[in-house]
């Protein structure tokens, strides 16, 4: 039922997992998490994002739309957003964030950006998350990939944030103070992770991609 509601809202990657399970006590939640890749239109006219803007308004939208959906599908459930589970059960604390949450689930890994990379669509995407303490399916396990040896968005960083063995969060943060909040979109314009005519080309070939563990519904 979960699969069919996704697949009616064009939904190409989610997945359900129990938080239980993946970073231990956990009240008994467990998470769906999904994502929608931004537009290529959009990606491709960075660095000036006009239509960026316009693409994560639009994703926001049809974020929200599938929340009701899944609300209204399985009405039985009790289903709650990311910061009410972190005010229960400390996911910032925890360093759970929902960029966590999609790998825990299996979308993708987490890049060398500190971003959420998935293998169809890189970092380009707009992630959802909603929880319950009902059980509907278990499908997610950690992702098991990684960025081999690609270099493209430490290359392409302004302020030198990333580089191969981590991310400086703060100057990201004080690029980001003078950007008006713009920074990440380097490194979603350059990731070598691109879902190209039905192809996944991976980081021009130096980057790994580990197959896929069983659970996460690709569409």
């Amino acid at each position: 039922m979960l699969g069919n509601l996704f697949k009616q809202h064009n939904v190409p990657l989610w997945g359900f997992v129990s938080l239980g399970e993946a970073i231990g006590d956990a009240n008994g939640y467990g998470c769906i998490a999904f994502c929608f890749p931004y537009d290529r239109v959009a990606v491709d006219a960075l660095p000036d994002d006009n239509l960026m803007n316009r693409c994560k308004k639009d994703l926001a939208q049809r974020t929200s739309t599938v929340y009701k959906a899944i609300g209204k599908a399985f009405s039985e459930c009790r289903f709650v957003f990311y910061d009410d589970v972190d005010r229960e059960i400390g996911l910032r604390e925890r360093g759970i964030s929902q960029k966590v949450l999609g790998y825990l689930v299996g979308l993708g890994w987490i890049g060398r950006s500190s971003l959420l990379v998935t293998p169809e669509f890189g970092p380009r995407v707009r992630l959802g998350t909603i929880f319950t303490k009902d059980y509907i399916c278990l499908t997610g396990h950690p992702y098991l990939g990684n960025c081999g040896e690609c270099m493209a968005c430490s290359e392409a960083c302004p302020v030198s944030a990333i580089t191969k063995k981590q991310y400086d969060v703060n100057k990201c943060r004080r690029l980001s103070l003078m950007l008006r909040g713009n920074t990440g979109l380097s490194a979603v314009y350059v990731c070598g992770f691109v879902h190209r005519d039905m192809l996944t080309i991976a980081c021009s070939g130096r980057g790994q991609v580990v197959p896929l563990m069983l659970g996460v519904m690709r569409h």
